[in-house]
């Protein structure tokens, strides 16, 4: 329990301090002692890292994120934290985090060099990665009826992009 803890406090470390390149970390760190809010950008339609549970609440891995990261800061402060969940989606994540919205955002997101020297922001490093995989008959590789959904702008419609070129 206290090795995960401590990579908790690690991993969010690194989260904060990359998100606040013009910022630094003493100066976030000061605005969430004196405001006692540690605010966090989540989605709520990400399974597994940020979604409504059947009673309305907010849940996931970031959210549980969220908590320990404000517990540790409440012992560290010797003061009481408490997490403000703020909506994030793929076109806002970024922006909230780079106008003072939120001290970070947290979820499945598309870490990717070349978006962060276009819009000029930094990724933490990397906590949970997946892959695409598509299973296809061959028969059905070359025809126009099928049907394939994807999030528009991640690196999954590049893939099935070039699986299936006139998609």
């Amino acid at each position: 329990m206290k090795t995960q803890f401590k990579r908790i406090i690690i991993t969010s470390t690194v989260i904060l301090a990359t998100f606040f390149p013009g910022a630094s970390w003493a100066s976030v760190l000061q605005e969430i002692e004196e405001t006692g809010v540690l605010k966090v950008g989540i989605r709520k339609d990400a399974l597994l890292f940020g979604y409504e549970n059947s009673k309305g609440e907010w849940v996931g891995f970031c959210r549980t994120f969220a908590d320990a990261l404000a517990n540790s800061l409440s012992q560290k402060l010797n003061n009481t934290i408490s997490v403000k969940t703020v909506l994030s989606n793929l076109q806002t994540r970024e922006a909230i985090v780079r106008n003072g919205t939120v001290h970070f955002e947290c979820g499945p997101n598309t870490i990717s060099s070349k978006k962060e020297v276009e819009e000029n922001i930094k990724y933490s490093q990397s906590f949970f990665i997946t892959s695409t995989r598509l299973i296809v008959k061959p028969e059905n590789k070359r025809s126009n009826s099928n049907m394939v959904c994807v999030l528009r702008g991640s690196t999954n419609l590049d893939v099935v992009a070039k699986i299936f070129p006139n998609f």
